[in-house]
């Protein structure tokens, strides 16, 4: 029961990125001076494509009996959502909204999820900081990609690291910020899934 629980949660939680998504980027096709490519910029929409694959995927996986996704896979997830919801809502909540529900969804509520499913579900095996340090190469390879487009195209998806909207001193501080706060925050969710793992009585084998 607490499998095919987990199952539904996972796509439901899936299905609803999934939608979410999929608003967002009708509106960014309809809207001048946007489109793909750009929609495709955001940090969130890319974080939530994969929180997506990883819900919808661990949801078939927990219904079906299969083997499990990757622990990585699913830690790299939940780190990079829960920077995703953190950043929006401590920095760019009162940014201007193209679809309310929408990012309500992509910055809260599959963020939320994510973290919950984690928790529910812990690594199977015992995680270390040494493997969870790749999780990082991802942020960094993504703010590099912004730079350089951003150089390119004279658009930047976030105002807070825009040389367009502050002095470079100010977007260097933003970038040494988060850079800080990440590592933590990947130290946060292998903590937490070891922590989980060593105290859950039984593991249903679910992905």
């Amino acid at each position: 029961m607490r499998r095919r629980n987990l199952g539904l949660f996972r796509l439901l939680a899936g299905a609803l990125a999934v939608a979410a998504l999929g608003a967002l980027a009708w509106h960014a096709v309809h809207t001048p001076g946007r489109g793909l490519p750009s929609y495709l910029s955001y940090l969130t929409i890319q974080s939530n494509l994969l929180g997506a694959v990883v819900l919808v995927g661990g949801g078939i996986t927990a219904l079906t009996g299969r083997r499990a996704m990757s622990d990585h896979l699913r830690g790299a997830a939940v780190l990079y959502l829960a920077l995703v919801g953190a950043g929006y809502w401590l920095l760019l909540r009162n940014e201007p909204l193209s679809i309310p529900w929408a990012n309500l969804v992509v910055h809260g509520v599959i963020p939320a999820a994510a973290v919950v499913d984690w928790l529910a579900d812990p690594p199977r095996d015992r995680l270390t900081a040494r493997k969870a340090a790749r999780w990082l190469i991802f942020p960094l390879g993504y703010l590099c990609y912004t730079f350089v487009r951003g150089a390119i195209v004279h658009w930047y998806p976030y105002s807070v690291i825009s040389p367009l909207v502050h002095d470079v001193p100010t977007v260097v501080a933003t970038i040494a910020g988060a850079a800080v706060a990440l590592p933590i925050l990947a130290s946060i969710v292998v903590w937490a899934g070891n922590a989980r793992r060593g105290t859950a009585a039984e593991r249903p084998m679910t992905g």
